[in-house]
């Protein structure tokens, strides 16, 4: 599943940082992990918006509440 931004801008920028932190980005709709080498990539198989925020290790999310970054989340 190509990954579509739903939420605030402030939310997709903070799942963007949470992203990076795990060493994955998002480009051209699908998720990324870089080689620790940095010399290969594997794209994420995340067919549903629950696989993508499961492969960020960050509990669902319903898309009403995607305003900005969680509270309970945003210092992780």
């Amino acid at each position: 599943m190509k990954i579509l931004r739903t939420g605030s801008k402030e939310f997709n920028l903070w799942l963007i940082g949470e992203g990076w932190k795990k060493g994955l980005h998002f480009e051209e709709g699908q998720m990324i992990q870089e080689s620790s080498s940095g010399k290969g990539r594997r794209i994420i198989e995340t067919p549903t918006e629950e696989d993508v925020f499961s492969a960020l290790g960050i509990p669902w999310i319903e898309p009403r509440d995607r305003i900005g970054p969680p509270k309970s989340l945003a210092k992780t």
